[in-house]
């Protein structure tokens, strides 16, 4: 009452009536806007700290549409170590924030385009100007900030009747990771120790403030995000955190002094994000409806422990993969608290997969429900892929699709006849064999040569895919490629031992196939002690249940990738010599960093897999290794193709000449649209069938034991010993080129 009769004495004293309430006003000058535009002119980034910020010129869509998209701001509404200080983070670097949504979502399968870019950056901003600054942390798992974005844009447009998302004319969102110092941690065992990612705040026409909370997953293939184990995770982490909540807001033990202290932080929180509610979306009735309720927790905060009323937390899985417009319930089960919801890109002005292309979703108005499925996603899993209905109803829109017409050769330009001075190209087709084999000494124009392919396969739409061991390869393309998608593989990031749960022998097979990679890897171990490997990982999958059921019923778990490593270290006499050689990755944690990275396959340019990041010769075999292998996995995955994706480019494969999937990978990946292309520096100890499987070959100076290899290979009885004498005195930057249809080699100058 004192405060109410000093700011009323207040408004009296400035010329108001005795029902004014004095309100401070903050307004930026043009000579003031004038400097804060120039400021970003010349500023990456521009930091504000001050009482009166002016948040709401950087953030006011509705009034100030110009400024807000010119922006992207970070604010937080209150900070301890700032006293009553405000601090806003600002920048005017929007271009590069949509190229890096361009790469998530094409890593997606979805289509890259400024409308798309466009419609998830105003999203994220709308819902967190943070969220959109964090895209540009490599470690940030931008997949699930692009499903924030979807879940915000499903709120404000949520369509008429019963509807799973929280509709945001009635209410607002508050992302709970801005606010870390007043929001607790869900300290239960089960939530693991995590926050929920959104709180969602509403309150009914005479209602209190009610509450619940929203988790928001990402999942890349439908397989993995309808797992019952990814629902029970959602709703175990909901259940803590609202459990924690409640005890650190509400809990009856604080005291009435405890609970208002705690109380009056939640109010400041709210009343931040209702504010910023209000410049983009929400009415005045329902913002000072809100607002009043919001008060209350300060001036009745004893009585207000019905706020968060129970089962009213949401989880959401979006999974690009999923072709409905709508959402689907997923796990559902009566005695569970928290609803589980399937969606996917349905709001994007463009969906694009494998050529499919999806109108806008409907308007709230809209009567109809809009399903979209693919007659031919070669993208999917086989048993997860969408197929026609043949029972729609006038309410259903079928989008049948054609995917792209086959690709016609790439001609790859690689040098001049030294002869002639005609061009002389690499005819790459899917039609044809499209591998290559690239032998050198070192100085010889290697890697010249693989940016010099590099470049019209991706201009052509075939993304190179390069193990990179040297870090001027790195920099040389990214600088012809105006820009590449760097891939450092400082942990292993995906489980080796994942495979399909539906074939009864598909665990055993990988056992076999993993044995041979570690083979690979350690040389001198010998087939006793790679045996021990492949029974330890049978034995970790049997630990799971594989190969006692019905895997198609009752599919098993997979088991982590360090199970196997732990069974032989618990073996009672484990053996030391084959010990000694794990030991060495499992101190890297090689074994242990198994998570969900993005398929190599779904990122739609070209990447570079920077090996040489880790100068541990061993760590570089195995991670080489085992990327290999996920991307022989994935291709499988993803089914036959109709035309070329990506080239794979094994710089320094006679670092990975034992690998048997090397020769394997070679015969199978053409039909799955990959090309292969290998570079290395020695050809005596590949497979035999290695060089069976490739049928062109760009051979620059060698060594004479390789020479001799070489023309035993490609060359006709008669010219080997000439083709030995050429190998061996080639100058820099010329190469033999073989390649089939041709009876002899052909002498190049290569191009720079």
């Amino acid at each position: 009452r004192l405060n109410e009769a000093v700011l009323r004495a207040a408004a009296r004293h400035l010329g108001g009536g005795g029902e004014d309430w004095p309100v401070l006003t903050t307004r930026l000058s043009r000579e003031g806007r004038e400097a804060i535009d120039h400021l970003h002119r010349t500023s990456d980034w521009v930091v504000t700290i001050d009482r009166n910020a002016c948040i709401e010129y950087f953030d006011s869509p509705r009034e100030v549409r110009s400024v807000y998209d010119a922006y992207v701001i970070d604010c937080v509404p209150e900070r301890g170590d700032l006293g009553s200080l405000q601090l806003v983070t600002s920048t005017t670097n929007i271009e590069e924030v949509r190229t890096l949504l361009d790469g998530v979502l094409g890593e997606m399968g979805l289509s890259g385009s400024e409308r798309n870019c466009r419609m998830l950056l105003d999203h994220l901003k709308a819902l967190s100007g943070r969220l959109a600054i964090r895209l540009a942390n490599p470690a940030t798992r931008a997949g699930e900030l692009v499903a924030l974005a979807l879940v915000h844009a499903y709120c404000l447009d949520p369509g008429e009747g019963d509807t799973p998302w929280p509709r945001l004319d009635q209410g607002f969102l508050v992302p709970l990771d801005e606010v870390a110092d007043i929001v607790p941690l869900a300290e239960d065992s089960a939530g693991g120790g995590q926050r929920a990612d959104l709180l969602y705040v509403s309150a009914g026409p005479r209602g209190p403030l009610e509450m619940r909370f929203v988790e928001v997953k990402y999942r890349r293939h439908l397989r993995t995000a309808r797992d019952p184990q990814l629902i029970a995770h959602i709703r175990a982490q909901l259940t803590a955190m609202r459990a924690r909540w409640e005890a650190h807001f509400f809990a009856a033990g604080l005291g009435p002094s405890g609970r208002a202290v705690r109380c009056s932080a939640l109010a400041r929180l709210l009343g931040f994000y209702l504010d910023k509610a209000r410049r983009h979306h929400l009415d005045g009735d329902t913002h000072q409806r809100l607002r009043r309720q919001i008060d209350k927790l300060i001036t009745d905060g004893d009585n207000f422990g019905a706020v968060m009323p129970e089962g009213s937390d949401v989880g959401y899985v979006f999974c690009p993969e999923l072709r409905t417009a709508h959402p689907e319930a997923i796990g559902k089960r009566e005695d569970e608290k928290a609803e589980v919801y399937l969606f996917g890109p349905a709001p994007l002005p463009e969906v694009g997969l494998g050529g499919i292309t999806t109108p806008d979703r409907p308007s709230s108005g809209s009567k109809s429900s809009t399903e979209i499925s693919a007659s031919t996603d070669l993208t999917s899993d086989s048993d997860e892929a969408a197929t026609p209905s043949a029972t729609s109803g006038p309410g259903t829109v079928q989008v049948a699709t054609e995917l792209d017409a086959v690709v016609g050769p790439v001609m790859v330009g690689l040098g001049q006849h030294v002869a002639t001075g005609e061009e002389v190209q690499w005819r790459v087709s899917i039609e044809g064999n499209p591998h290559l084999m690239v032998l050198g000494l070192p100085g010889m124009g290697k890697t010249t040569t693989l940016i010099t392919i590099c470049r019209p396969l991706a201009t052509a739409g075939i993304n190179p895919i390069v193990f990179s061991y040297h870090h001027d390869i790195d920099e040389r393309l990214a600088e012809e490629l105006g820009g590449v998608e760097s891939v450092d593989y400082q942990e292993l990031g995906f489980n080796p031992l994942l495979v399909d749960p539906t074939s009864p022998v598909a665990h055993i097979d990988a056992a076999s196939e993993l044995r041979d990679i570690f083979a690979a890897i350690f040389p001198d171990l010998g087939d006793l002690q790679t045996e021990e490997i492949r029974q330890a990982i049978k034995q970790s999958y049997a630990d799971q249940g594989w190969g006692q059921g019905d895997p198609i019923t009752a599919p098993p778990a997979t088991p982590s990738f360090q199970a196997f490593f732990d069974i032989l270290a618990a073996k009672p006499k484990p053996n030391a010599r084959l010990m000694a050689r794990l030991n060495e990755l499992n101190d890297y944690g090689f074994f242990s960093a198994a998570g969900e990275a993005s398929s190599l396959l779904d990122i739609r340019r070209p990447v570079v897999l920077r090996i040489h990041r880790t100068s541990n010769d061993l760590l570089q075999r195995a991670f080489a290794s085992f990327v290999l292998y996920s991307i022989y996995k994935e291709m499988f995955r993803r089914g036959l193709q109709r035309h070329l994706t990506h080239a794979v480019i094994f710089d320094e494969a006679h670092r990975a000449r034992r690998l048997k999937l090397l020769p394997t990978m070679a015969k199978e990946c053409r039909k799955y649209g990959l090309a292969l292309i290998v570079a290395s520096q020695e050809a005596g100890d590949f497979d035999s069938s290695l060089y069976a499987s490739i049928a062109s070959y760009l051979a620059l100076r060698v060594t004479e034991k390789d020479a001799r290899v070489i023309a035993r290979l490609m060359s006709i009885s008669g010219m080997e010993a000439r083709v030995v004498d050429r190998l061996k005195q080639l100058p820099k930057f010329h190469a033999l080129y073989f390649t089939e249809g041709e009876s002899r080699p052909v002498q190049i100058a290569l191009t720079p």
